[in-house]
């Protein structure tokens, strides 16, 4: 179960202040090889507009995930982070957000004070679309949880392309790749990913 709030408000036309959260449950019949665990997170999110078609943002994110096990493990994080979003064209778009992110990991019969450790985390998508494109690229770095009972940064980077060849026939191909960063507390079963698919509408 996933719910996530946002509240927006613009005390001026180039000022936005935007309020977010998000609370995700997840829940396994077999208790044995899978871990239930919630995750709670929070943005705040300053938006300037900096021109007609740019748009600059400074956030705040603070999250915490909890594992529903024994060993009770929890993953704080908070950090700023700046953002920038370019209409270029009416075909083009590109979004980019970069920052700094301190977490600090703890579960029952680990370091009692285990220190905060910083780590950059991004993401961001170039969007381009006309009549017969449809292509996204994406890339971002961020916690993820796992049903292992642990969280931890996944880099993940994509490609997604739908070409339409006529009014019947659309193709469609797609890629992604994903590495984990290894838990200091405990190893995520992920270390590394690549996924690639393909299709053909009619």
């Amino acid at each position: 179960f996933n719910i996530a709030p946002e509240f927006t408000f613009s005390p001026s036309t180039e000022d936005s202040l935007t309020l977010s959260g998000q609370y995700l449950t997840s829940r396994y019949e077999n208790n044995n090889s899978h871990t239930d665990y919630d995750v709670y997170s929070a943005r705040f999110s300053w938006g300037h507009r900096l021109s007609e078609a740019s748009t600059g943002f400074l956030n705040v994110d603070a999250r915490r995930y909890e594992a529903q096990d024994s060993t009770e493990e929890t993953v704080d994080s908070i950090g700023p982070s700046l953002g920038w979003r370019m209409v270029a064209s009416e075909h083009l778009t590109t979004t980019l957000y970069a920052g700094m992110e301190a977490s600090r990991q703890k579960r029952v019969g680990g370091a009692e004070n285990n220190k905060w450790v910083w780590n950059n985390v991004f993401s961001g998508s170039v969007s381009y679309k006309d009549e017969q494109h449809d292509l996204t690229l994406s890339m971002s770095r961020q916690q993820q949880p796992y049903s292992n009972g642990s969280s931890s940064l996944l880099t993940s980077f994509s490609l997604k392309e739908r070409y339409r060849f006529n009014e019947r026939f659309t193709g469609q191909v797609g890629g992604q790749y994903q590495r984990a960063k290894s838990s200091s507390l405990s190893s995520t079963n992920l270390k590394s990913r690549v996924t690639a698919d393909t299709a053909l509408d009619y």
